[in-house]
């Protein structure tokens, strides 16, 4: 099932995460583009939700949710990673998605960022940590449990943006406790809103309504810069999963560009860092580099990821199928 809503949501968010990192060379400034990395973290809780949730309290083995994960994350963060070690000629570590440990002993650590090879890394890196969590945590969790983890998370989530700032909350050493509380907060939430819609059997409905929460998102990254903790916090507390809420039930009239903007979103969000981080070293991102960097991420969606995905589910789905018919 296709949440066509919440593609358009992915896709604009990851566009806003690049013309963030583009900084003056973007062709819009967007000074709150990192507020939709927690949009990503509950959207990603949502949608988990509804694949895995049932499945993994039936049945489903934690190793096949594993494999399956991997096979939906790796092979675009693989070649994000490929770049990474191509451009600098180190960190070979994150071609397995582990982060450089060299930073653990810089006495700094606020200065040792977790991917220097590729920064973006750490969120998914975090995220995939959360799937673990969720699959052998959240999923056993009743309400009681799920909110309890929500508000424990959510404080320490407070505290880290209190006193470091949203920006890069979780990227460096020094702050990836708080930024697993601030993974940890904006996962649960999306799964307690999957949990929310089933308890008060919520339908969707197709409305041109969606269309204003794209808007609505872009408004909130424009609004706000990394010094402005209040409107930073307000924004991850209330803004975006609002925001969120709503594209789980006004469903965007089906296009095939919303479609192809939430396929490139993930592939944009993989190679972007590492190209914009060496362009900028060097003097300054060509003004065009935006455009050329979100048709990459459409050619590898389309012609590597999908087709690679495809054929790797249908190794899985062999492997499964042999021992039943044995």
């Amino acid at each position: 099932m296709r949440f066509n809503t919440l593609d358009g949501l992915r896709g604009i968010a990851a566009i806003l995460v690049l013309l963030y990192h583009l900084g003056p060379f973007s062709p819009i400034r967007i000074p709150g583009g990192y507020l939709a990395v927690d949009l990503f973290f509950a959207l990603s809780g949502f949608v988990l939700a509804h694949a895995y949730d049932a499945r993994l309290r039936d049945s489903m083995p934690l190793r096949e949710f594993v494999l399956l994960r991997l096979v939906r994350v790796y092979p675009m963060a693989f070649v994000g990673a490929v770049i990474g070690v191509v451009l600098s000629g180190r960190f070979f570590e994150s071609l397995l998605l582990l982060p450089n440990l060299e930073g653990m002993a810089v006495r700094y650590p606020e200065l040792a960022p977790l991917y220097p090879g590729n920064g973006p890394m750490w969120s998914l890196a975090l995220e995939l940590l959360a799937n673990l969590v969720f699959a052998l945590v959240i999923v056993r969790l009743g309400w009681r449990g799920l909110t309890t983890l929500i508000l424990a998370s959510g404080a320490i989530f407070l505290a880290g943006g209190l006193t470091y700032g949203l920006a890069e909350l979780g990227a460096f050493w020094q702050t990836i406790g708080f930024g697993l509380a601030r993974t940890l907060f904006s996962f649960s939430l999306g799964v307690a809103m999957h949990r929310l819609h089933l308890r008060l059997a919520i339908r969707r409905r197709e409305t041109k309504l969606a269309w204003l929460l794209p808007i609505a998102l872009i408004l909130v990254t424009l609004q706000v810069s990394a010094t402005d903790t209040a409107w930073n916090l307000a924004s991850a507390f209330v803004l975006l999963p609002l925001i969120l809420w709503f594209g789980t039930i006004w469903e965007a009239p089906r296009t095939r560009l919303v479609e192809e903007i939430g396929g490139l979103s993930y592939p944009l969000y993989c190679i972007h860092g590492v190209i914009v981080q060496t362009c900028n070293g060097m003097g300054g991102s060509p003004g065009y580099l935006w455009a050329l960097l979100i048709a990459a991420a459409w050619w590898l969606n389309t012609r590597i990821d999908v087709p690679l995905r495809r054929h790797l589910l249908t190794l899985l789905n062999r492997h499964r199928a042999a021992p039943a018919a044995a």
